[in-house]
């Protein structure tokens, strides 16, 4: 099943197979569908096992902070700075936990480093859920205002190329 609740890889429908339980938590997380993401995310947390991986913590961080459990998230995500991290997908996943908990000023600081790695995916920042409660705030409008412009260059440079975006839904 893919994002959008259609079965299997079409030919040439550019539909991907989703099999990984945290994949399949994710599509339901941005569809608003928080009861069916916990098994899944259940699941990826356990095949976790020791691996050093973030990721599967992270977005249980997602859903528990969405459910306002702060008590509930991996106390070591908490200890991890922003300039410690150098992938630009968990750096983003730091700042929607910590946006997802109203700690705007942490949340602002990971979304910063998101920046200076060149996360430029204006369109999803534009429409994640996740950052909702600091829309109106100037210095996130700053933020993206940046990021905007570096992807307005990036659409100069190699053209207009069009790519989906999925909406996430709560806004």
């Amino acid at each position: 099943m893919d994002c959008h609740g259609r079965g299997g890889i079409g030919s040439g429908g550019g539909r991907v197979l989703l099999v990984s339980p945290l994949s399949r938590w994710g599509c339901a997380y941005c569809q608003g569908k928080l009861d069916e993401a916990g098994p899944f995310l259940a699941r990826g947390v356990e095949l976790r096992g020791s691996s050093t991986d973030p990721a599967p913590l992270i977005m249980a961080a997602f859903l528990n902070a969405s459910r306002g459990e702060r008590g509930k998230i991996d106390p070591s995500l908490f200890a991890v700075r922003p300039q410690q991290v150098i992938d630009g997908d968990f750096v983003i996943g730091w700042a929607d936990m910590y946006a997802l908990l109203s700690e705007k000023e942490t949340a602002l600081a990971w979304l910063r480093r998101t920046d200076e790695l060149s996360n430029h995916n204006y369109p999803w920042f534009e429409r994640d859920k996740n950052w909702n409660n600091l829309r109106s705030d100037p210095e996130y409008q700053r933020i993206l205002a940046g990021i905007k412009r570096h992807w307005e260059r990036y659409r100069e440079e190699f053209g207009g190329v069009e790519l989906h975006v999925p909406v996430a839904s709560g806004r």
